[in-house]
C-alpha cells in the first residue's frame, strides 16, 4: 500500500492548501494511505510560534508523519510539500533519501535567502526589517490578516544553516516541482536555480503560467491537484 504525507506552508494549516486537500481525497479514494497534519504552532497543533516554529521542528514533524504511515503499513512513501513546507520536504528528502520514494514540491521555498534578504513583494512586506524587529521585540510578526504567527530568533538562525536546494540535489528519487509564474510570495527564480538549465531525468520542473502563489484560483488548482495525483500514482506504483 503506497502512502503520501502532505506538508503545508508557513502560517496556514493542513486545510489551507487546496491542491493537497483535493489530491488527498483522490488518492484516499484509490486506496492510498494519506496523511495531512498541522505543523507545530499551526492549526490545531500545540506550540507557540516564536518558540516552536523552527526549521528543525518542522523536520521532526514531517518525519513523524512519515513514520506514522510506515507503522500503518505503507510500503512506498511519497512526500508533498508546499511553500515553506516544500523547503522542509526537500531537506527531509536529502536527509533520508532511501526512506522517501517520491517528492512533489508546490511553489517551494528552496532558498532561505529569499526570507533573510527578501526579493518578492510579500517577502519585503513581512521580512524587510526582520533584524530590527527581532532586536527590538524578540520576534517578527507575520503581518497578515489570515495569521498571527510570530517567528523567534531560532527560526532565523536556522535558516542561515539549512539549505533546501542543496539537500534536494542529494536526493536520488523522482521529484516534480511546480511554480506559478505570478507568484508574489516565493521567488520563481530560486526554484529555477535549484533545478538548473538541465535537470537529470528523475527531476522535473513545470511552470504554471498565469498562477500566483498557492494555485488557489481555477483552472490552476485543478491543474496542479491533478499533477499531484498523477505523479504519485505513477511514482509509487507497486509492480
Amino acid at each position: 500500500m503506497p502512502g503520501v504525507v502532505f506538508a503545508h506552508g508557513m502560517s496556514v494549516d493542513k486545510d489551507g492548501e487546496g491542491i493537497f486537500v483535493r489530491a488527498f481525497d483522490t488518492l484516499a479514494s484509490l486506496g492510498y494511505s494519506v496523511l495531512r497534519f498541522d505543523f507545530r504552532a499551526h492549526g490545531k497543533s500545540q506550540g507557540v510560534g516564536r518558540r516552536d516554529f523552527t526549521v528543525s521542528g518542522e523536520l521532526r514533524d514531517a518525519a513523524a508523519a512519515l513514520d506514522r504511515l510506515k507503522a500503518a503499513g505503507a510500503s512506498r512513501l511519497g512526500l508533498a510539500g508546499a511553500s515553506f513546507g516544500g523547503g522542509v520536504a526537500a531537506l527531509l528528502a536529502g536527509q533520508h533519501p532511501q526512506g522517501i520514494n517520491a517528492v512533489f514540491l508546490a511553489n517551494p521555498l528552496l532558498d532561505y535567502q529569499g526570507i533573510l534578504d527578501p526579493v518578492t513583494p510579500w517577502g519585503r512586506s513581512v521580512f524587510q526589517n526582520w533584524r530590527d524587529e527581532l532586536n527590538a521585540q524578540g520576534f517578527v510578526g507575520m503581518k497578515a490578516d489570515w495569521s498571527q504567527l510570530e517567528m523567534g530568533p531560532l527560526f532565523f538562525k536556522e535558516m542561515q544553516s539549512f539549505d533546501p536546494s542543496a539537500a534536494l540535489a542529494r536526493y536520488p528519487g523522482p521529484v516534480l516541482a511546480v511554480h506559478g509564474d505570478r507568484d508574489d510570495m516565493v521567488d520563481l527564480a530560486s526554484t529555477r536555480r535549484a533545478f538548473g538549465p538541465v535537470s537529470p531525468p528523475h527531476r522535473d520542473f513545470k511552470i504554471i503560467v498565469g498562477s500566483g502563489h498557492g494555485f488557489h484560483d481555477e483552472p490552476y488548482e485543478t491543474q496542479v491537484a491533478d499533477l499531484v495525483t498523477e505523479f504519485f500514482k505513477e511514482k509509487l506504483a507497486i509492480s
